[in-house]
């Protein structure tokens, strides 16, 4: 909550305290998404949790995995091939999305590259 109200008060400080308050929040929000990982995982492990199956468009989940913010910060471009096509599955489209940003995230970190190709395909 502290690193919130940094962050919210942000364009009061001086330029070096203000993207050490921006990058203070983004460590602790990719903290908490690993937390929350591992929590899942857990849960799954001890047979607690369960998938909320939906109608899922992959095309539409790669899209907005796309536009994170984080990957247009690195210089990274992202190409999208087949997402003028629904690719609607059943799934638990909140594990769909954390695997997708995650295996984006991934791409961003190791692969060396400046693009990254993303490709939906209907089954």
């Amino acid at each position: 909550m502290a690193s919130e109200v940094l962050y919210d008060s942000r364009d009061r400080f001086d330029p070096h305290t203000a993207r050490s308050a921006e990058l203070l929040k983004g460590e602790l929000d990719r903290f908490e998404s690993l937390l929350s990982d591992l929590l899942d995982l857990s849960r799954f492990d001890a047979g607690a949790a369960q998938l909320e199956l939906g109608t899922v468009d992959l095309s539409r989940i790669a899209v907005e995995a796309a536009e994170d913010p984080g990957v247009a910060r690195k210089g990274i471009e992202v190409r999208l091939i087949g997402v003028d096509t629904p690719a609607v599955v059943e799934a638990d489209i909140r594990r769909i999305d954390r695997i997708v940003r995650n295996l984006l995230t991934n791409a961003t970190k190791y692969s060396q590259s400046d693009v990254i190709e993303i490709e939906v395909a209907p089954k």
